[in-house]
């Protein structure tokens, strides 16, 4: 299970970042160590902040876990025949790093593996990057195919390098939101949830759904995942796809959501529902951008009612459902 991982304490962030600007797939800039050490060093009490504000860390391993326990329960009850199954998390730039799972994986003398990846729609900057490490680890062993460094020292209970086995079958799961109807009818099933705890009074119909993504994945999958979305829905309710997210001086996709959310409050709208639609766990960028500096702090800024965010999937029943992995150790 393929994620970036997130600081689950606040003294684990500047390593995060140290690991996140490292590494060449996201960005590619000249003395690229000497500039991720440096912009890490600046961003680490910024970032602090926002995970003492959401309860100290990160949830997202947390909710990762959970959702690999369930996917395993699963997989034991609806594909016995490639038991026994076991999961292990693969995280970009925190512990359990990806490497380190592929460690475990070829100490434990596993014969298939499926890297499904956490991202529901591909980007070269995310999914892209974990396959990465998963090639770099094979062809450079030792290591992580960050700038040529591994940031993060390894546990102490880390004992090296294993043997390589190159007799275990992969398989690659790079996007999925669309051929997993599940996906769509998680996100339409929380997406009714907020709808049915807004004010009495309040008219559904004209509540605006806005799905909000991370500029990172393919505009192409996200759109295609917002109007899967908007099927299970009828397409009953007026909706936008917006942007959010953005860092530095780059171009970023727009429109960005706290300029929609400004446009909307100018037109009269008091009430929206904002959609996550990147993500499958919560994190900084639910919790603390979501939750409070827009439904709670521009909110409040432009006059709307009632903003609310609907849940990332974590482990909703529905989303634990597992047939395409287990079709794809059945081959």
């Amino acid at each position: 299970m393929l994620n970036i991982g997130g600081p689950e304490t606040t003294k684990d962030v500047f390593y995060f970042l140290l690991r996140l600007f490292n590494d060449r797939d996201l960005l590619r800039v000249p003395f690229q160590r000497t500039f991720a050490s440096w912009i890490a060093r600046r961003r680490t009490p910024i970032l602090q902040e926002k995970y003492d504000e959401i309860g100290g860390g990160s949830p997202l391993i947390q909710w990762a876990t959970c959702q690999g326990k369930g996917l395993i329960r699963a997989l034991d009850n609806i594909s016995p025949e490639t038991g026994p199954h076991k999961y292990y998390l693969g995280m970009r730039y925190v512990h359990p790093l990806t490497e380190e799972a592929i460690n475990d994986i070829e100490a434990d003398g596993v014969e298939r593996v499926v890297a499904f990846s956490q991202f529901p729609q591909y980007s070269c900057n995310t999914s892209g990057s974990s396959f990465n490490a998963i090639a770099a680890h094979y062809n450079e062993p030792g290591s992580s195919g960050l700038a040529g460094i591994d940031s993060i020292p390894p546990p102490k209970s880390q004992t090296g390098k294993v043997p390589r086995r190159p007799g275990t079958i992969w398989s690659f799961l790079d996007r999925w939101p669309t051929a997993m109807p599940e996906f769509a009818e998680v996100v339409a099933e929380n997406i009714r949830h907020e709808l049915s705890h807004l004010p009495p009074t309040v008219n559904k119909e004209n509540t605006i759904i806005l799905f909000s993504a991370h500029s990172l994945p393919m505009q192409i999958e996200v759109s295609a995942t917002a109007h899967a979305v908007m099927e299970k829905l009828n397409f009953a309710l007026p909706y936008r796809l917006v942007w959010q997210s953005k860092i530095g001086l780059g171009r970023w996709m727009g429109q960005d959501i706290a300029s929609a959310l400004r446009g909307l409050a100018r037109l009269g709208q008091k009430h929206v529902v904002i959609v996550p639609i990147t993500f499958t766990t919560e994190h900084v960028e639910t919790l603390h951008e979501l939750d409070i500096e827009y439904c709670s702090d521009l909110a409040r800024e432009v006059g709307m009612v009632s903003v609310r965010r609907a849940s990332a999937p974590n482990d909703h029943p529905l989303f634990i459902q597992v047939s395409f992995i287990a079709f794809s150790l059945s081959y």
